[in-house]
C-alpha cells in the first residue's frame, strides 16, 4: 500500500477498462489525453479510497498485531505535484490515516532527505533502504 493507493487518477478502474476495451474510444481518448488527463485528475479519484485504505490497515493489524513496521508515504516535491496535481494533499490524507490507526508503529518519512529517494520521487533508493533498516534496528534496541 502507499503511493499507488492514494495517487490522484484521471480514470477509475472501470473507466480505464471501458476505454481500453473499445479500441476506437482509446484512440480518440489518447489524441486529447495530455490536457484532458490533467483536468480529470483533479476529480480526486484513487484506486483505493481512504475508507478502504483504513480497512486494509486494520486487516493487516489483526493478522500481524504489532509485529509490522509501517512507513509513511513519501512526500513528493513541487515538480512531482506539477506532474500529478493533488498528490501532496492525498499523501497527507493517507499518512494521517496511518498515524490515526497505528500511532507508534509508523516510521515517519516526512522530510526525508532527497538523497534517500529515487528520481521518481516515491521509491527509496539503496541508501534509503539502509536508512529504514537502521531505524528498525534502533526501534528494536539492537543498535
Amino acid at each position: 500500500s502507499g503511493i499507488v493507493d492514494c495517487c490522484p487518477r484521471a480514470l477509475s478502474k472501470t473507466e480505464n477498462y471501458i476505454i481500453n476495451k473499445y479500441w476506437l474510444s482509446r484512440k480518440l481518448f489518447t489524441r486529447f489525453s495530455k490536457s484532458l488527463l490533467y483536468w480529470l485528475r483533479l476529480r480526486g479519484k484513487t484506486y483505493t479510497p481512504p475508507e478502504r485504505f483504513r480497512s486494509n490497515i486494520n486487516i493487516l493489524k489483526r493478522h500481524f498485531g504489532g509485529n509490522l513496521y509501517w512507513l509513511s508515504i513519501l512526500q513528493g516535491n513541487d515538480e512531482y505535484e506539477k506532474r500529478v496535481p493533488g498528490i501532496t494533499k492525498k499523501v497527507n490524507t493517507y499518512n494521517q490515516i496511518l498515524k490515526d490507526e497505528l500511532c507508534n508503529n509508523v516510521i515517519n518519512l516526512d522530510g526525508l532527505d532527497k538523497r534517500f529517494i529515487m528520481s521518481d520521487y516515491h521509491h527509496l533508493n539503496v541508501e534509503g533502504h539502509k536508512y529504514i533498516f537502521e531505524k528498525i534496528i534502533h526501534l528494536n534496541g539492537l543498535d
